[in-house]
């Protein structure tokens, strides 16, 4: 009753809506299923592409469009000429290769195809020998390679017959899994933790019925995951030496993509949200060589943006960790009390996670960690002091304890396998959460997390979760 209701609505809503909707979809989450036309493919790629019933070309019907003359005019064939059959017959075959061919490269490295069964032998032959016999002669070899073995007719697979069970090829404890921080600290329930996020959380008593909304404020402007992604995204591509007015031309895109409804005056918001961007590049932040940079001093050169990991991990227990990292926990934060949901055995799997951001300085290496997290109203709630907190609120400690775990692997790889604690001295420069509504040039240290831990505390860490790359 429910999907009926949704259906109707679609229906309701205008075409501009509906690809308005769908366009933020698909940018919202670059990991779905999409399902589309061969011709509203046109232009995009996908890493996988799949391909069902590609032979449902419906003859009958194409041939009332009929063909084009040698003038370049259409011509119907209505008295069913020989001829003019063939020549219909062959423009249909010549837009069904377009349009096969279209499809196909559409994968960026792989493409399945199934056959579907069709009652005419003539369709058959054309939707699929022919097309396929020629597409197939001028493809690239991977493509050709991926048809090894297939009916040299078709050079597609054959129907899926669901009701047949799938051979099982290999055997997968099914508590094996793929672990990250939000896996490991999802579910949590104490005082200190009641939900964990990545982005962007609200957990302050809210006073915007005392706030401006219309007018721009770090402090006040939007909330949740969908502020957190948008500002995620701007980062991984922004030029952190950009000029104010470039921020602003940013600010005035983040602008439209957050949707704030009933700005006052655009023109003065978005000059405000850009002065605030370029605040957050330009803001002095502390090393721990006693020195100070700005992160529009950081070249692209020297950045890596949304470094992935994905190392195996034997079976381990997050009881363990917490006892591992108690000491350096306990200097940093103080005495920490855990959820009583914490401690749990794991079988092991995948320990995966995405680093915003490592950039290289004097020889250096750094982590960093971009949050959006509204911690306050006022600027005094993301002095330094405060921002210990959050970090512990939320956990943020066991994510950057597994980041630098990770950093450390990745970078052995690249020292001959030797990585101990003199390459750790030498290299590792520390980790830092940036609380990016906090930030100003006005107010070094504000909204700015940074630590360093020991690397007896880290090699210990990457000792009990056995991890391999």
């Amino acid at each position: 009753e429910r999907l009926v209701s949704q259906f109707g609505s679609q229906i309701a809503t205008s075409a501009d809506s509906k690809e308005e909707e769908h366009e933020e979809l698909m940018s919202a989450d670059g990991s779905c299923v999409r399902i589309m036309t061969i011709h509203a493919s046109k232009g995009l790629q996908a890493p996988i592409v799949i391909i069902p019933e590609v032979q449902q070309f419906d003859l009958k019907k194409k041939i009332l469009n009929g063909f084009c003359s040698e003038n370049g005019e259409r011509v119907l064939n209505l008295n069913g000429d020989a001829l003019k059959n063939q020549i219909e017959k062959a423009e249909l075959e010549a837009e069904t290769r377009r349009l096969i061919y279209v499809a196909v490269t559409r994968a960026e490295y792989r493409c399945e195809i199934f056959e579907e069964q069709v009652p005419s032998l003539i369709e058959r032959k054309l939707a699929t020998h022919t097309v396929w016999h020629d597409l197939l002669s001028y493809s690239s070899l991977p493509f050709r390679e991926s048809c090894e073995g297939l009916s040299e007719d078709y050079y597609i697979r054959p129907p899926l017959d669901l009701k047949e069970s799938i051979p099982q090829v290999a055997k997968v404890d099914p508590a094996w899994q793929v672990i990250s921080y939000s896996a490991l600290t999802s579910n949590m329930n104490s005082d200190l933790e009641q939900t964990v996020q990545d982005h962007d959380e609200d957990t302050f008593d809210d006073p915007t019925d005392k706030i401006n909304l219309k007018v721009f404020s770090p402090y006040t402007i939007s909330g949740g995951t969908g502020f957190g992604n948008i500002m995620h995204s701007y980062f991984e591509t922004a030029d952190f030496n950009s000029s104010m007015e470039d921020c602003r031309k940013a600010a005035e895109k983040l602008t439209e993509q957050i949707k704030i409804p009933d700005i006052e005056n655009i023109d003065d918001y978005t000059m405000a949200y850009g002065k605030w961007l370029h605040g957050i590049f330009n803001t002095p932040i502390a090393d721990w060589q006693g020195g100070s940079f700005r992160l529009a001093e950081i070249p692209e050169c020297d950045r890596l943006m949304e470094l992935e990991f994905c190392c195996s991990l034997d079976e381990f227990s997050t009881g363990r960790i917490s006892e591992i990292i108690e000491e350096y926990t306990s200097a940093e934060f103080g005495q920490i009390k855990y959820p009583d949901n914490w401690a749990k055995s794991l079988p092991g799997g995948i320990l995966n996670g995405f680093i915003d951001m490592v950039f290289r300085r004097n020889g250096k290496y750094y982590i960093v960690d971009w949050k959006t997290n509204r911690l306050g109203y006022r600027a005094e709630d993301y002095a330094p002091e405060k921002l210990g907190a959050a970090m512990v609120h939320s956990m943020y400690f066991v994510q950057y304890l597994l980041y630098i775990v990770a950093l450390v692997r990745h970078l052995r790889r690249y020292c001959g396998g030797v990585f101990g604690k003199a390459e750790y001295e030498q290299l590792i420069g520390g980790v830092y959460y940036f609380f990016i509504r906090g930030m100003s040039p006005s107010a070094p240290g504000r909204g700015v997390f940074r630590s360093r831990p020991s690397w007896e505390t880290v090699c210990e860490l990457e000792e009990i979760l056995c991890l391999k790359m």
